[in-house]
């Protein structure tokens, strides 16, 4: 393996990884990913919880965003949210 063949494949890595992190999700992936409603995950973003990008009318959340959620949330070992019970 050449020189100039290490570089790019060193190079096509981490650009591929900085491209990841900067992909778009729509949010019913987001939904899927965090295994939530899609209502919940616009709560997510009402909050200011996850970072959105407005593309016209449409809210996206980048790749890197999610994951730092996730991990911010798994550092704080928050337990899960639950929704209040209604008294009968």
């Amino acid at each position: 393996m050449t020189c100039e063949h290490q570089f790019y494949i060193m190079t096509s890595r981490f650009i591929g990884e900085k491209t990841m992190e900067a992909r778009l999700l729509k949010m019913k992936e987001v939904a899927e990913m965090l295994g939530v409603s899609l209502s919940y995950a616009y709560l997510l973003t009402k909050r200011g919880e996850l970072p959105t990008v407005r593309i016209g009318n449409a809210i996206r959340v980048r790749v890197g965003d999610l994951e730092r959620y996730l991990k911010g949330k798994v550092e704080q070992n928050e337990p899960p949210y639950t929704f209040p019970y209604r008294k009968k």
